[in-house]
């Protein structure tokens, strides 16, 4: 088993790009290890000193991050929910971002091509699913970054923009 972790979502602190592997396979670990040594795939002192800051204060720093996360989903579900059936979701028990899906009975490909242009014109950015190998139905929302404010915001420009 192989699983990997990073600053990014959880901590909040992308810009440092510091992340692991843990792996049980003794062997897999050994292989793994010699290839970043033999790689030009390195971190900076002052961003492994940052992380090795972050990760001492984890409990801290992770319980506060969940707070936000925890209440900017139900922000998200509450906005979700006065969106008239235009968007569907299935609520994710955690993590820094959502999906959403526009109703495809309600928007065809040139509605779709509306609600991005509308997004564009307001200086708005979702993450589309065709970045994503998924449909441009799909948006990303993210819910770890902004403060409650500007993620409702955010939330009512995109209201804006699903209107017909």
């Amino acid at each position: 088993m192989l699983t990997c972790a990073s600053l990014s979502k959880a901590y909040g602190v992308p810009g440092l790009r510091i992340g692991w592997l843990t792996v049980a396979d003794p062997r897999l670990r050994e292989q793994l290890t010699l290839a970043k040594f033999n790689s030009s795939v390195c971190c900076g002192v002052l961003d492994e000193f940052l992380a090795t800051r972050l990760l001492s204060r984890a409990d801290q720093l992770l319980g506060s991050r969940a707070a936000l996360m925890a209440r900017s989903r139900a922000t998200v579900g509450r906005w979700i929910g006065e969106q008239d059936g235009r968007l569907e979701w299935l609520r994710p028990d955690a993590g820094a971002f959502c999906c959403a899906r526009l109703n495809a009975d309600i928007f065809g490909p040139a509605d779709v091509r509306r609600f991005y242009d509308r997004l564009g014109e307001r200086r708005t950015v979702v993450a589309p699913g065709t970045w994503f190998g998924d449909s441009a139905h799909v948006i990303r929302i993210g819910l770890a970054y902004p403060p409650d404010d500007e993620l409702e915001k955010g939330l009512a420009i995109i209201s804006d923009a699903l209107r017909p």
